[in-house]
C-alpha cells in the first residue's frame, strides 16, 4: 500500500513539473532559456494549475512579482548560470537552469568627437555629420 502511495505521489509531482513552463518575453524567442544581466527580464509562467500555489526562487537574480504569472529577473554580473526553481508549497517541482549573459555598453558618437572630447566645434560637425554607435 505504501509503495502506491508513492508511486500515485512521485507521478503527481511528475504530472505537474511538466505542466509547467517558464518564458522569457524579454526575448524574440521565448523560449530559449537566456537572461541577460544588466536589464529587466520579463519572465512568464505558464501552467494549466492556478498560478497562485507556485513559489519561484533564483540563484543569481532579485526577482520581482508583477502580476499573477509575470516576474521581473535581474541576474547578477559576475554569474554565469541561474538556476531558477518552481516549488508546490515546499516540494520542488521544476527546477530550469538559464544562461546569464552581460550585455555590451554602446557609445553614441558624434562626428569625430571622442568620448573624452567635451565640447568641438561647428566647422567640425559640418565637416563630419554623422552620428555613430561604438560597441565597446
Amino acid at each position: 500500500m505504501i509503495r502506491i502511495s508513492l508511486v500515485l505521489v512521485f507521478l503527481s509531482i511528475f504530472n505537474a513539473g511538466a505542466q509547467i513552463q517558464l518564458e522569457n518575453k524579454s526575448l524574440s524567442q521565448p523560449d530559449l532559456e537566456i537572461l541577460y544581466s544588466g536589464r529587466e527580464n520579463s519572465i512568464h509562467l505558464l501552467s494549466e494549475h492556478p498560478l497562485n500555489i507556485y513559489s519561484i526562487t533564483s540563484t543569481a537574480s532579485i526577482i520581482t512579482k508583477k502580476s499573477e504569472n509575470t516576474y521581473s529577473f535581474y541576474p547578477a554580473y559576475h554569474l554565469a548560470i541561474d538556476t531558477i526553481r518552481i516549488y508546490e508549497g515546499n516540494v520542488l517541482i521544476k527546477e530550469y537552469h538559464y544562461r546569464v549573459l552581460n550585455m555590451s555598453i554602446n557609445t553614441i558618437q558624434l562626428g569625430r568627437l571622442t568620448p573624452i572630447q567635451k565640447k568641438t566645434s561647428k566647422n567640425e560637425l559640418l565637416a563630419h555629420p554623422s552620428i555613430s554607435l561604438v560597441q565597446n
